[in-house]
């Protein structure tokens, strides 16, 4: 039995995302390298399922067979391992990979209960699950060792007594790139965090974020773990059951106080803080494009939404829609 690994060259210089995004507009990508890479179309290899390296054999290759018209229901080649499917915006990439026809492969860790909806987003068998564990290089292995594509979305932005923000952010991202590339994965897209950088400055905290920090020092393990990868940096992403709009909106984020006043605690109150949200949904658009698109290797892209808000007013305009007591801030 044969897996397909393939890449096609369209000789793209950078993608832009175009769909309306609810109440920001239109998302754009920031491209950090514009140069221009063209070649010839990269040869498709066959692999043996028994075999972890590469073969180059000319036997049974499913590429010799009919994949359909592209679209849910056939073939696309590209076999792909998503970590952090589970969490917000892992479901809108396992579902742009599932309508393409890849296969595609959920790591979990925890109930597997977690991720059952993400069985509906691709054709029959072409959505499978795997348990992993962070700190377990053997599941990491298996859950890539047929994939010719891997998206890491693990991350973390608050500590617990199990992980730290190094042993995801930094010693995870590092693991995984580095048994991405020793598993023959043709294309690894991580993803870090905007304004991630080596000393973040301190407004709330005086020594800085310890998130972006080690989001900086993950992004530079994967980079020389695996110096093709696609980097991206996405801003505050928005969508159903997102961490962004449902925060403020949460009840605990406000604060009764008298005269039946609300309050919403805010650094500064929110009037020097600019958020620049984009719509999670673009954001897997932007996925699918940076994977087929060969010029996109060893890039970094920021991705932002098309307008900046200040804080006080953005959260402002999140309680008009909500239709509540508009709120004061602290």
């Amino acid at each position: 039995m044969w897996k397909v690994q393939s890449g096609c060259n369209f000789g793209l210089k950078t993608f832009v995302l175009s769909r309306n995004a609810i109440g920001v507009g239109h998302a754009r990508v920031a491209v950090i390298d514009n140069s221009y890479v063209t070649g010839k179309q990269q040869q498709c290899q066959a692999v043996q399922l028994h075999q972890p390296h590469r073969c180059n054999s000319s036997a049974s290759r499913l590429t010799d067979y009919k994949r359909g018209k592209g679209g849910r229901s056939s073939f696309s080649g590209m076999v792909a391992t998503v970590f952090g499917c589970s969490g917000f915006f892992g479901k809108y990439v396992v579902n742009r990979l599932g309508k393409m026809g890849c296969q595609v492969i959920c790591p979990y860790r925890g109930d597997p209960y977690d991720v059952k909806e993400l069985k509906l987003m691709g054709d029959l068998g072409q959505i499978l699950f795997l348990p992993i564990h962070l700190e377990d290089e053997a599941s990491l292995r298996k859950a890539m060792q047929y994939s010719n594509v891997v998206v890491n979305l693990i991350g973390k932005n608050n500590e617990t007594r199990n992980f730290s923000f190094e042993d995801v952010n930094y010693l995870g991202a590092q693991r995984i790139a580095r048994l991405a590339k020793e598993s023959g994965v043709e294309k690894l897209l991580h993803f870090s965090s905007l304004n991630a950088c080596p000393n973040p400055a301190g407004h709330v905290l005086p020594e800085g974020s310890e998130f972006l920090r080690t989001k900086f020092k993950g992004e530079m393990a994967v980079r020389e773990e695996f110096p093709e990868a696609i980097v991206f940096r996405p801003a505050d992403m928005f969508g159903q059951l997102d961490h962004f709009l449902t925060l403020y909106a949460r009840p605990y984020r406000r604060v009764a106080g008298l005269g039946g006043v609300t309050y919403i605690p805010l650094y500064k109150k929110g009037r020097t803080t600019v958020k620049q949200p984009v719509f999670a949904s673009d954001v897997g658009d932007g996925v699918v494009k940076a994977l087929l698109d060969p010029g996109c290797m060893g890039k970094t892209f920021d991705i932002v939404g098309p307008h900046r808000y200040r804080l006080d007013h953005l959260i402002t305009y999140i309680y008009q829609c909500l239709d509540t007591v508009p709120a004061t801030f602290a």
